[in-house]
């Protein structure tokens, strides 16, 4: 039986909230640590760590560049710790500048190497400043279509782009800040302006794509290794074209992110599961706009935590069953060595424990057994409290 796929997505800026709750957590502030030190290679003014932990725990303070640093960051810290708990994917997308996330989960790159191009953008926006101040993005209720054709009629100039097409009934534009008012003043969609200081993906700062493409073509690229990965930029699947320092830096052409062909993408691939690094579950909010389909499960970092923290049965069996079908395998080839009867609950659920299985939920089980180096598609059992009675210390699940 084939596990169906879990994917995690990586969303753009303004669509995450802090890691205040999280400060105390040694995995999170391991991996901002690590971010630090990347950071401090590539950036020519010393920070303070405790100043850049601030920014990435509680507010964004900063910069457009510097913002979508301390994105990064989260976003990596939200990959570790959900990582060291369990938490097992088979694809990844990264919305926008949360590709470079995705890439970093996927063996594309490494942490500096991702650090060393959001650096290098971080300093093309700071020569725009001005662009900053007279630029806007703006989200409306309407077509991709539907918005091309309010395009043309409204101008000719050019000036105002589609910059994302998030869903069906969601199309971002991007362009000077008096035409973006305008134009959202004399047309029928509804309209909400966005969090992001800046006309991205449109030519107020496509000037940018330089200074990336130079930091793109010092860094290793590779095809993705770990997970598969569907690209934003493309709405497809990526390989060979990830290693082109080309396909990094066109993330600040003047073209759209298409996120909803990416959703397209990861359901054509099987992908039931959805987990969002972050914990407003914006992104997810878009991604059921594109797939309405009732047997998806959509997660928050949180929600996908608290599954793996799992307590009852019932809850493995109905929201963990991708750990299921990935771990029957595994128990099979460990108790096979041992000699032990499937069918015999007691010796099994001892002989589980006596190699290691002794996790109080599922998540943990699934991590033991992954740090061993096992890979399979299945699972029989899940290890309770050692604690309680023989009789309850192990669940058989059919499948």
């Amino acid at each position: 039986m084939t596990r169906e796929k879990v994917v995690g997505l990586f969303g753009p800026l303004g669509m995450q909230e802090s890691l205040h709750d999280l400060q105390e957590d040694e995995i999170v502030e391991t991996a901002i640590k690590a971010c630090y030190v990347s950071y401090q290679m590539f950036c020519g003014e010393t920070e303070e760590f405790q100043n850049f932990r601030s920014k990435v725990l509680n507010d964004l303070d900063g910069s457009l560049g510097e913002q979508l640093i301390y994105m990064f960051v989260r976003h990596y810290a939200l990959f570790k710790w959900l990582e060291s708990s369990g938490l097992c994917l088979d694809v990844v997308l990264g919305h926008s500048n949360g590709e470079f996330m995705a890439a970093v989960a996927a063996g594309v790159m490494e942490l500096s190497d991702a650090m060393r191009q959001l650096v290098a953008r971080s300093e093309g926006l700071k020569q725009l400043k001005q662009f900053a101040e007279t630029g806007r993005m703006v989200s409306l209720k309407a077509s991709e279509a539907e918005t091309k054709q309010a395009i043309r009629e409204f101008e000719t100039e050019g000036t105002i782009v589609i910059a994302a097409i998030n869903s069906p009934e969601d199309t971002v534009i991007s362009g000077p800040d008096e035409t973006v008012t305008r134009f959202c003043r004399d047309t029928k969609f509804k309209s909400k302006k966005l969090d992001v200081p800046a006309a991205m993906h449109s030519a107020m700062v496509a000037s940018v794509k330089d200074r990336v493409d130079e930091a793109a073509k010092k860094c290793i690229l590779r095809s993705p290794s770990r997970f598969r990965m569907v690209s934003s930029l493309t709405g497809t699947e990526v390989t060979e074209e990830v290693t082109m320092a080309s396909h990094w830096s066109a993330h600040d052409d003047v073209r759209p992110i298409n996120f909803l062909k990416a959703m397209y993408c990861l359901k054509d691939l099987g992908c039931w599961k959805f987990v969002e690094f972050g914990f407003s579950g914006k992104l997810l909010g878009l991604g059921q706009r594109c797939l309405c389909d009732e047997a998806l499960v959509w997660q928050t970092a949180k929600e996908a935590m608290d599954t793996l923290r799992c307590v009852t049965p019932s809850d493995v069996v109905l929201t963990d069953r991708e750990i299921l079908f990935s771990l029957m395998d595994e128990i099979i080839a460990a108790v096979s060595a041992e000699s032990v009867s499937l069918a015999d609950p007691k010796n099994l659920n001892k002989t589980l424990i006596n190699l290691g299985f002794d996790s109080t939920s599922l998540g943990h089980l699934a991590h033991k057994m992954r740090r061993k180096g096992i890979q399979c598609s299945m699972i029989l059992g899940r290890i309770l409290d050692p604690s309680l009675p023989k009789k309850e210390s192990l669940v058989v699940v059919d499948i």
